[in-house]
């Protein structure tokens, strides 16, 4: 009882307190639908099992305030025992598999139409035990004199650490049911939310202009209808005719009413609908070519996303916030910046690329005030250019979904020189760095050794080529590339070894500056718009800097990453990078140190040593990337340096 007269003294938080008239009126309205029940503080004092803790406000744009219990203060979190499965929050990437099912998608059967299905009162749906509600009661603010009053949640609350996996788990199963029952063409009965889910969006956009259709190899498919969840927004992609649309719609409804109890006679007038009838009548449940699905507008005709103006304002304020004259700001505050940004960058290509500065902000100091230098704010002033660009110029779905790479290179940096080489087809040792689980290269060395055997077995086919192989030179494929460049003295002089330990640069941040220019190379001789590069490295570091698109630093890598990510925005293409032994890494050594050799005999040297069914041509690094790159990795001043880069260029 001491303790609970001590959890009742302590008060709710100052939130709670400003929104008590909202936490009053809530309270009532989840009592009435049985979500919650409210006693005296004097009818629990001496129940045995009671937990009482503070209950908090979230203030949300443009919507009512959310209730949250602060299961922390009394430690009803960490006393959890975690018998949830947390792989059933697959949330994190639902915005790109979303994304890569529309991009994905056989155009025979027309645009890819969108609807959203949401969940009513969320984690309400979900109740617990009578003894597991013991745990879930809070103090309401009262006036005073009275006594005080605790709410005790009878279903999963806003603040426990078991609520999003459990109710995930519910979500994810009705978006399992729903595409299996598609899959095998579920013929349902009328629903009762058919007719207001055909509440179109209020909308004065104007019709999207079809867009250039995505590059992809192989198609041959049927019509797409696919189910996807986030938390308790249900995203619907399908195909096909108006009847085929409405039909999968209609799945996902039944699908829903399995898992979360409809209404039936026996409820009363406050018993609401598990599907949120609020949403339906603004427009969510019609299908359609373009909508806003998780805070992104996706056109599904024009291929595109974009920020919805009311992100963009958001964005502006929040960015306006920190101008240049700010000195200090408290770290919560860059925190908040960042994962607001982090947010965005899915769809802002470029942007990855200026977080290393603000990332560094936050390692520089463990104070709860942190300092802003100049490089902080020439990355703000990057997003503000990003902000504008992105609204006169929206994002192509194509150039956010990596597709499997059609360009394969292989790149070096010596302390002296940097080059390297694009093959025609180099599928096979690509594919031998890919991690099975993901698909995706490993961002370490453990499939080295794979990728070395494939460069020997790819050797040996080129020098004893196949009549397949043989019949492709007939058809014309292009010319393998080769490149190389020197660096100048500065550069040389500056760099960390035995001999100079105390220089300023080091052989990593050298092979990325190679990375920058070997794509810059092949983005000046062929279209790369929406393509996907795959280029070797033998250098981890460059190849996790450039994996990741951002460093906690403000060395040359950050500088680095940032011209890398421009260079992207530019040219619309992704880059994906795997490591590549060094002994196995000859071509790019050689383009890197074969300085005794001219130009013309560099090339000969190739044809006879690295045959290929084109002969190779030798390209020259363009001088303004070169500049670029030597100027980012100069030992100048680094306020200097960025100083002359605009991210404009």
């Amino acid at each position: 009882p001491s303790d609970l007269q001590e959890a009742v003294d302590r008060r709710p938080h100052p939130l709670a307190v400003d929104h008590q008239e909202f936490l009053w009126e809530e309270s009532l309205e989840m009592c009435k639908r049985r979500h919650t029940m409210v006693l005296p503080f004097s009818a629990v004092k001496h129940l045995r099992g009671v937990q009482v803790s503070p209950p908090g406000v979230v203030p949300q744009a443009n919507r009512r305030p959310r209730t949250i219990a602060d299961l922390t203060f009394w430690g009803v979190n960490g006393a959890t025992v975690d018998l949830t499965h947390p792989e059933a929050m697959q949330f994190g990437r639902a915005l790109r598999r979303i994304l890569f099912q529309i991009y994905r998608a056989d155009p025979r059967w027309g645009p890819v139409y969108l609807a959203k299905v949401d969940i009513s009162d969320g984690f309400y749906n979900i109740c617990v035990n009578a003894n597991g509600s013991k745990n879930f009661g809070i103090v309401l603010p009262s006036a005073p004199g009275q006594e005080p009053l605790i709410l005790f949640f009878l279903s999963l609350p806003m603040g426990w650490v078991s609520s999003p996996p459990i109710f995930c788990a519910a979500t994810e199963s009705v978006a399992d049911v729903a595409n299996a029952k598609i899959a095998e063409n579920w013929k349902p009965p009328p629903h009762r939310q058919d007719e207001v889910a055909d509440t179109p969006t209020p909308s004065a956009r104007p019709p999207s202009a079809e867009g250039k259709p995505p590059r992809i190899k192989h198609r041959g498919k049927g019509p797409l209808g696919k189910t996807d969840v986030y938390m308790d927004d249900f995203i619907l992609l399908a195909q096909g005719g108006r009847r085929r649309r409405r039909r999968l719609r209609r799945i996902l409804f039944h699908c829903i009413d399995m898992v979360f109890r409809p209404p039936d006679a026996e409820d009363d007038e406050f018993r609401k609908d598990p599907i949120s009838l609020k949403k339906l009548r603004q427009g969510d449940g019609a299908l359609e070519t373009a909508k806003v699905v998780l805070g992104w507008l996706i056109d599904t005709v024009a291929g595109t996303i974009e920020l919805p103006p009311s992100r963009v304002e958001r964005l502006r304020k929040l960015l306006a916030s920190f101008p240049r004259q700010r000195k200090t700001c408290p770290k919560k505050d860059l925190l908040k910046l960042v994962g607001e940004l982090r947010s965005m960058i899915i769809a802002l290509p470029g942007g990855v690329g200026c977080l290393s500065w603000l990332q560094e902000r936050i390692k520089a100091t463990a104070s709860k005030r942190v300092y802003l230098n100049r490089q902080f704010h020439d990355a703000i002033d990057d997003f503000r250019w990003l902000v504008g660009d992105v609204c006169a110029r929206p994002t192509r779905i194509g150039e956010v979904v990596p597709e499997a790479p059609t360009e394969f290179g292989r790149v070096d940096a010596s302390g002296r020189d940097m080059g390297g080489v694009w093959l025609n087809d180099d599928g096979d040792l690509c594919n031998s760095s890919l991690d099975p689980a993901t698909l995706a290269p490993d961002r370490g060395h453990s499939h080295g050794q794979a990728v070395a055997e494939a460069v020997h077995v790819g050797e040996r086919k080129r020098r004893a080529p196949s009549p397949a192989q043989s019949a492709s030179t007939d058809r014309g494929c292009r010319r393998p590339i080769l490149w190389r460049h020197r660096f100048p003295s500065d550069i040389v002089d500056a760099l960390v070894s035995f001999d100079n330990p105390g220089g300023s640069i080091n052989n990593s941040e050298l092979e990325l500056a190679g990375h920058v220019a070997h794509n810059d190379v092949l983005a000046r001789e062929r279209d790369l718009t929406e393509r996907t590069t795959a280029t070797g490295t033998d250098n981890t570091a460059s190849h996790g800097w450039s994996t990741k698109g951002a460093a906690s630093s403000a060395g040359p890598s950050a500088y680095l990453l940032r011209l890398q990510a421009m260079h992207q925005r530019v040219f619309r293409y992704q880059q994906r990078t795997f490591y590549l032994p060094g002994k196995a890494n000859s071509m790019a050594d050689d383009c890197s140190r074969l300085w005794h050799l001219s130009d013309d005999e560099l090339v000969s040297y190739f044809d006879a040593h690295y045959p290929q069914p084109q002969p190779w041509r030798l390209c020259h690094l363009n001088p303004a990337t070169a500049s670029a790159c030597l100027l980012y990795t100069s030992p100048s001043p680094r306020d200097a340096t960025l100083s002359r880069m605009p991210s404009s260029a």
